[in-house]
Parts: structure tokens; sequence; C-alpha cells
């Protein structure tokens, strides 16, 4: 339920285009600004069903699966 805002950097705007407001420059400080102000004054509608999906995706139960798999299968090898 806690808002996110990031910039609209390679990695971070291909995990969170739709998902949360960007802000392009990186270190446009006037733009997190602003986007926060939207944020909290309610303007910024978060598509949940898109942030359901990241949360699964991106969990950290789910990362760590995924790491203890990997690291399962090195020692595997």
């Amino acid at each position: 339920g806690t808002p996110v805002v990031c910039a609209d950097t390679t990695a971070l705007k291909e995990i969170f285009a739709g998902v949360c407001p960007l802000v392009s420059p990186a270190d446009n400080v006037d733009g997190y600004l602003a986007v926060l102000d939207e944020v909290f004054s309610g303007k910024y509608e978060y598509d949940r069903e898109k942030v359901a999906k990241l949360l699964e995706k991106y969990s950290l139960k789910t990362v760590a699966d995924k790491l203890s798999a990997f690291l399962y299968s090195i020692l595997d090898r």
C-alpha cells in the first residue's frame, strides 16, 4: 500500500512503467516533488492489477526462491 515513485531509467522503467509514476530525468528534484504532490493528493491512480502482478513477480519470497534454486543448481554441478 506504500506509493512508489522512481526514476525513468533503464531497468526501473522496464519494471515500473504503468505501475507507478516515473520521473525523468532521474536527477529532476522538481519532477519528484511534483509527482509526490500528485500521489499524496490522490491525483495519481494505481493500476491495482499491474501492482499485484509486480508484487507477485518481485516479492521477497519469489526472489528468495529463485535465488535458492539458482544456488542449488550451482551445487549440483
